[in-house]
């Protein structure tokens, strides 16, 4: 199959699938800073995973000699598993998501499914740290641009180094939560960390 790279230029359609690491993703929201909201579910669903990654990350994937993508294959049992346990704890997160945001304190206005998911933001993305994407130490409740809330702290999270390390309140309380999450993680997850978070690795 042949990839290319998608341009910042480009206008995503909203449901259109396109591939990140290999995997299929589909756009929930095309933003004009050069980002996209986009979830592992091409039914787009309020209980589904959303997260936030540069236009620039995701793949065009085509079959050769056709401009149609090349076709979704059905999850596996593992994969399955691995939604099933992130649903079931974005649920138990719903009970404790407080009125204002982590990082600003701005009102988070969280009362449907879909805004108190949206609003619970991975410190480390649970696409890249799978050993603790189901961890409660790993969540920071931050405000969602694409659901109305006062605040955009989440997307900005998302974004890059830059951006996290300008969102201060929510930056130190993730350098003392990694303290708290090493001991779940691989070597490998904990260097990507300190890269996460701009910061020296530490013995």
């Amino acid at each position: 199959m042949k990839q290319s790279l998608i341009g910042p230029a480009t206008k995503l359609r909203r449901g259109s699938e396109h591939y990140l690491n290999g995997n299929p993703v589909y756009i929930e929201r095309d933003r004009c800073d050069g980002t996209v909201l986009i979830s592992d579910s091409k039914q787009l669903r309020p209980e589904d995973n959303y997260w936030t990654i540069n236009k620039s990350d995701l793949k065009v994937v085509y079959k050769k000699g056709s401009s149609i993508a090349a076709k979704v294959k059905p999850a596996t049992e593992k994969q399955a598993k691995q939604q099933n346990d992130l649903n079931s704890f974005f649920d138990s997160l719903a009970a404790d998501i407080p009125f204002n945001c982590t990082n600003c304190r701005k009102p988070l206005y969280a009362f449907s499914k879909k805004a108190k998911r949206s609003v619970c933001a991975h410190i480390f993305p649970k696409a890249y740290f799978s050993s603790i994407a189901t961890n409660p130490d790993n969540i920071l409740y931050m405000g969602a641009d694409y659901i109305g809330c006062p605040c955009n702290c989440h997307d900005v999270w998302d974004r890059n180094i830059d951006s996290r390390k300008k969102l201060t309140r929510a930056y130190d309380i993730a350098v003392k939560r990694l303290e708290l999450l090493k001991p779940y993680m691989s070597k490998k997850e904990i260097n990507m960390a300190y890269d996460y978070l701009g910061m020296e690795v530490t013995a």
